[in-house]
């Protein structure tokens, strides 16, 4: 008799144990967490913008311009940064260049080789020709058909026609950095 019960308790053991799945939480963060109205019943594990607020567009539009007169420019798309770049050419506006169009990098690099940043605003200038070919060949940035962004450095990504889109174009695509939750201009991709 006590081997029957032994098996019985074996089994029921078994039978119990079995019932019991392990479960783990593989992500937090759901497929519609970014909509308005999303709940979710899982601790905030940490505080961190969500996606679709930081790429959203602000209320002020791309170009603030602050009582004091200061200017800011939101650029979150490479749409954006390519209209910033075409009003800074068309109005002049060497310091707003390269005090928001210019990516920090880029800055860096002209000031390490003894280089007003300046100087890449007038380059620019001086090749506005170029510039304007690039961005009617990209006229809707990356949702151009047929254009992806690629990755090519730590938060900095390209947007570049595809070889058989060059024609006799000198600039081919474009570099920028996502900083501060803007994309700035790293530099032209040449031909």
């Amino acid at each position: 008799m006590t081997t029957r019960k032994a098996a019985m308790a074996i089994v029921a053991a078994g039978t119990l144990l079995g019932g019991c799945v392990e479960e783990r939480i593989v992500s937090a963060k759901g497929l519609l967490i970014g909509l308005p109205g999303a709940e979710t019943r899982l601790p905030s594990g940490n505080n961190t913008t969500p996606r679709a607020e930081l790429l959203k567009t602000p209320e002020v539009g791309l170009r603030e311009e602050r009582e004091d007169g200061t200017v800011v420019l939101h650029a979150k798309t490479f749409q954006h940064l390519m209209s910033h770049i075409v009003h800074a050419i068309q109005h002049d506006e060497e310091e707003l260049f390269v005090e928001q169009i210019l990516s920090s990098v880029t800055r860096e690099e002209f000031r390490a080789r003894g280089v007003d940043p300046a100087l890449g605003f007038r380059e620019i200038v001086r090749r506005q020709r170029d510039v304007f070919r690039l961005f009617n060949a990209i006229p809707f940035g990356e949702n151009t058909p047929g254009l992806f962004l690629q990755p090519v450095g730590h938060n900095t990504f390209r947007l570049a026609l595809p070889r058989s889109g060059y024609g006799d174009l000198k600039w081919v695509g474009i570099d920028a950095v996502f900083e501060n939750g803007n994309y700035r201009l790293r530099w032209f991709v040449p031909a």
